[in-house]
Parts: structure tokens; C-alpha cells; sequence
């Protein structure tokens, strides 16, 4: 991302390998809070230009051609709704291919709504196993797929490391994957 930020202190320009409106938000809050401390523009500049993500939080996995792909924790609706409609803006019109599972014995209210989100949000979705505690996955699988009533862009594949796998190597350089 690149941009810049007015500030009573002067502009801010933002220069960063991190993506996505998330990140944009968190440095809004920490170039206020890093202003309201007395830290300088280039200090706060430097930071900005330094980081590096966090595992798991929309990070961006480099490859060698192939699609692009987007780890994310995303183990709630409001934080998958996020992660999509953040995905999609950068996405500019490319296909967004969504592998997400739920965990076992947590939640189960809001498989569904995951899936609804999914159906709504991603062009294809691939379900799958994430951590299945002491539930069966395939019965996970089948609260997630209620959510996602009648829609056809999806498929199920159980185990975790198929699922990505496959999507990968099935997927178009212009695609975008998202693993939640």
C-alpha cells in the first residue's frame, strides 16, 4: 500500500509491502497514537515502511508466478466478512477462491454464517477441515454448507492439505486464494 495521511504534524506517507483496508486502519490509530506521544513523521514513516506481517493476519504468501494467495485467521463471520470485501478490492475483478473450515467443538452457531458469507462474498469456495477437535469434519462441513443454500460455486474436500493443494494447482495465475 501506498499513500499519505495529513496530520496536525505534517503528512504522513504510507509506503508498505502490507495489504489490504485492515492494515490502513490499524495505521490511522498508530499514527495518531504515535503523534499524540511526540514521535516525529519520519520515525512513525520508518515504522510504517518496516513492518512486516503477522502470520496468519491477511498475509500475503509470495510465490513464483501462480495465483496470488492470502492467509488469514478469519475464524469469525465478522472477521471473514472483512477479510472478503477486503480481498475483493484488491482483487480488482481477478476470481476469488475461498478454502475455510471451522473448528470442532466451538461455535457452532456460526458455521452457517460463515458459509453465507462464503456464497456471497467468494466466487468459489472449498470447504474444509480446520482443527476438528473432537467433532467429525464431515459433520462441521455440513453446518458450514447450510449457510450456503443453493449456491454452486463451492465443493468439499476434507482434509486440509488436499484442499489447499488441489486449489492451488487447479487455479489460474490471475486468481486470488484465500486460506481461512
Amino acid at each position: 500500500l501506498q499513500g499519505s495521511v495529513a496530520t496536525p504534524a505534517g503528512e504522513v506517507r504510507i509506503e508498505s509491502r502490507l495489504l489490504g483496508a485492515p492494515n490502513l486502519y490499524n495505521w490511522l490509530g498508530a499514527i495518531g497514537a504515535a503523534q499524540s506521544v511526540g514521535i516525529d513523521v519520519a520515525t512513525i514513516e520508518a515504522g510504517i515502511r518496516n513492518l512486516t506481517a503477522v502470520r496468519g493476519r491477511f498475509e500475503y504468501v509470495e510465490s513464483e508466478g501462480g495465483p496470488t494467495v492470502i492467509v488469514d485467521y478469519a475464524h469469525k463471520p465478522d472477521a471473514l466478512e472483512k477479510l472478503l470485501q477486503a480481498v475483493r478490492d484488491l482483487a480488482k475483478g481477478r476470481r476469488v477462491v475461498l478454502i475455510v473450515g471451522c473448528g470442532g467443538d466451538r461455535d457452532k452457531d456460526k458455521r452457517p454464517k460463515m458459509g453465507a458469507i462464503a456464497a456471497r462474498l467468494a466466487d468459489y469456495t472449498v470447504l474444509t477441515s480446520d482443527n476438528p477437535r473432537g467433532e467429525k469434519p464431515e459433520a462441521i462441513l455440513d453446518d458450514i454448507e447450510a449457510g450456503m443454500r443453493g449456491a454452486a460455486n463451492y465443493t468439499r474436500i476434507t482434509d486440509r492439505r488436499d484442499a489447499i493443494g488441489r486449489t492451488i494447482a487447479e487455479a489460474t495465475d490471475d486468481d486470488v486464494i484465500v486460506i481461512a
